[in-house]
């Protein structure tokens, strides 16, 4: 049970981390009427994005791998979990290159953030966060 808890909860916090980085970047440069449903308009924005906007907006599956990752293996304490995370940060940010034409350097990001995160995630959580095999 704590391992679908802790699935659950990392998903939801990778998906606020996610949206929250993503809004910075957006306020950061402003969009015309927040219309970040209409794909015309995010391809207009960003073209004209700067460059640490750009950054910011790539980097946000990263950060949201990374935070939600972290939460999953200290409440589930099995590293399947955060992997499990990782994975659907990954499936959402591929996602995202198939729905606006992003500049290739920024698709490398959305691929490679996620992964970055989930095993920064593995390495930066305490040595008490996974159980042991011997029980």
């Amino acid at each position: 049970m704590r391992d679908i808890v802790g699935v659950i909860l990392g998903i939801i916090v990778s998906l606020a981390v996610v949206a929250g980085v993503r809004l910075l970047a957006v306020t950061l440069h402003a969009l015309p009427g927040m219309a970040i449903n209409d794909p015309v308009v995010m391809a207009a924005w960003l073209q004209g994005a700067p460059l640490h906007v750009l950054i910011l907006y790539a980097a946000a599956w990263f950060f949201g791998a990374f935070a939600g990752g972290w939460v999953a293996l200290r409440v589930a304490r099995w590293a399947g979990a955060l992997w499990i995370v990782t994975g659907v940060a990954l499936v959402l940010s591929a996602a995202s290159i198939l729905q606006l034409s992003y500049p290739l350097w920024v698709k490398v990001v959305l691929i490679a953030g996620p992964l970055l995160g989930g095993w920064l995630a593995t390495r930066l959580a305490p040595g008490d966060a996974v159980d042991s095999i011997d029980g």
